[in-house]
């Protein structure tokens, strides 16, 4: 617990417990924390009544994400603002130091860093450091005219080129759910070593701590992602990991998030991905509703990354709404 003047902090397991309190304490009609389940985040009080929200989630990278701070009235000064969310901040490292994280994140929105440029000074002040700039592409595809194909083999006569033999060969892609795959499995040591070799050479939030295999693993299973690898005639060349959200963005449209895309470096500029992108509707319908007439497609991307950018590009994604993503790394005791 810490405390300035009448203010104080606190963390607790489900912030949906404390914004379903009466409205006329909570002055907000904000939403975004009573529709979820067991939320944890961090609740700043004034003279007991809660004020100011911030979510959060730990990683399976040892990092503790924030979410953006909700001021739950609309009368707060700039000054009370700054200095909540500063308070708030020295919250989460005692939470992230608790958790055994070695990071805080905090994703910032280009309209937020517009409208509250003091945070950024707060951020700075507080040793985060800006570390990427990333975009969110979206693609909305009718699933009436989605249809599933796969390459046909070919003949190859003994002069056809490597390159030539790559982009031939039979191609078949692998459905599976990450919550069941075991790690000592051939099927877990196979993925390990796709994703080993495909983040060995990777140009992807540069800035940032570099994930792994482990840590992808881990987080794509707590979120019971799916994975769709790629297999060109026996061999895994890329893996897709993305998400069917519960909430839709509208009456029957299906909404899949996309966190991760890779080809291994041997395999790259064949537009493996791009197929795979173009592919993922058909090949997830199964697992929609009958009832969903379309699927909406959402992926992050790093601005820096030229390949990422040119792949969302070609597949007709609409970049959206552009983020900054702060991070401080704590120093080990």
């Amino acid at each position: 617990m810490t405390a300035d003047d009448h203010w104080s902090c606190r963390t607790t397991r489900d912030l949906s417990s404390v914004f379903k309190r009466p409205a006329s304490r909570l002055h907000t009609t904000d939403d975004r924390f009573v529709s979820r389940e067991a939320i944890p985040g961090i609740v700043l009080s004034v003279e007991g009544v809660p004020t100011a929200a911030i979510g959060f989630q730990q990683e399976a990278d040892h990092t503790l994400s924030l979410s953006s701070p909700l001021f739950l009235t609309d009368s707060l000064s700039e000054s009370h603002r700054t200095r909540m969310f500063a308070l708030m901040l020295k919250t989460a490292e005692v939470e992230t130091i608790a958790a055994k994280c070695s990071r805080i994140r905090f994703l910032q929105s280009a309209t937020e860093s517009s409208d509250m440029p003091w945070m950024q000074g707060i951020l700075q002040n507080s040793s985060f450091a800006l570390v990427a700039r990333i975009a969110l592409w979206t693609s909305t595809v009718s699933l009436s005219t989605v249809y599933f194909s796969s390459a046909s083999p070919s003949s190859l006569s003994p002069n056809v080129s490597a390159m030539e033999h790559q982009q031939s060969s039979v191609v078949r892609y692998e459905t599976l759910r990450a919550q069941s795959i075991q790690s000592s499995t051939e099927q877990g040591v196979s993925l390990s070593r796709l994703l080993r070799s495909i983040l060995s050479d990777s140009g992807d939030l540069s800035g940032m701590q570099p994930a792994n295999a482990e840590s992808l693993r881990n987080d794509w299973a707590a979120q019971n992602a799916f994975l769709v690898v790629v297999h060109r005639d026996s061999v895994a060349v890329a893996i897709c990991a993305c998400v069917v959200q519960a909430e839709r963005p509208s009456a029957n449209i299906a909404d899949v998030h996309i966190h991760y895309v890779g080809v291994h470096p041997t395999f790259r500029r064949l537009k493996i991905a791009a197929t795979l992108l173009k592919q993922l509707p058909a090949i997830l319908q199964s697992s929609f509703p009958p009832s969903e007439q379309a699927v909406r497609l959402t992926a992050f991307g790093d601005l820096a990354n030229e390949a990422a950018t040119a792949l969302y590009t070609s597949c007709r994604f609409s970049s959206g709404e552009t983020s900054v993503v702060w991070q401080r790394c704590l120093a080990k005791s």
